[in-house]
This record gives structure tokens, C-alpha cells and sequence, in this order.
């Protein structure tokens, strides 16, 4: 395994959910997850936290 400073860009456009009630909370925005590429996105967050790092 090579280490790399740089983070893996997900390109899944389906997560999985445990059950309906959880599915609903994530889409209710009651619980925090990834069930939308524009909200909640890994790759997303990760740019963000990087770039609030530099400030």
C-alpha cells in the first residue's frame, strides 16, 4: 500500500441506508450522512475541511 496526502474522489451516485427510518432522518436532514451529491458529499467535505485548514 502507497501512502498518498490526497483524498479518493467518490463517484457513487447510491448509499445505503439501514432501514426506512433512517433514510427518512438522513433525508429530513435530522442526522448527519451522505444521501445526496450535493448535500453531504465525502469528497465534498473533504475540500471543505481542507480549505478551512488553510485559513
Amino acid at each position: 500500500m502507497v501512502w498518498s496526502p490526497l483524498k479518493a474522489v467518490v463517484r457513487t451516485t447510491s448509499y445505503t441506508f439501514r432501514d426506512t427510518n433512517h433514510a427518512a432522518n438522513l433525508f429530513a436532514l435530522k442526522e448527519l450522512g451522505n444521501i445526496y451529491t450535493r448535500i453531504m458529499n465525502p469528497t465534498q467535505a473533504a475540500v471543505e475541511e481542507r480549505l478551512a485548514a488553510l485559513a
